[in-house]
């Protein structure tokens, strides 16, 4: 599990430490500085342990990707979307973008 700084404080852990989110324990593999309002107390793990915690096994609402080097998003998004045309792949720059 990856936990923002905000979430360090909050669980009063660190790396290789454990926390318990929904009565199931998860280990802090890594620690990120928040970089927005909606990443302050956002965690990260990975897919199958998200959807076994909230008993959504099979359902995902949406999935964050990160990219090597900004040079690559572009490349990246378009890569998804012609492997799942059924998504809708928002890129950063578009939300910014919207929101001006």
């Amino acid at each position: 599990m990856l936990l923002s700084e905000n979430n360090t404080a909050f669980f009063g852990v660190g790396v290789g430490d454990t926390i318990d989110v929904l009565n199931q324990s998860f280990q802090v593999i890594g620690i990120y500085g928040a970089s927005g309002v909606e990443d302050a107390m956002t965690l990260y793990m990975n897919l199958s342990d998200a959807q076994s915690v909230t008993n959504n096994t099979g359902y995902i609402t949406s999935i964050t990707v990160f990219a090597a080097s900004s040079n690559v998003v572009t490349e990246v998004a378009n890569a998804i979307s012609s492997l799942h045309p059924e998504l809708s792949i928002v890129t950063g720059q578009q939300r910014l973008n919207q929101q001006c």
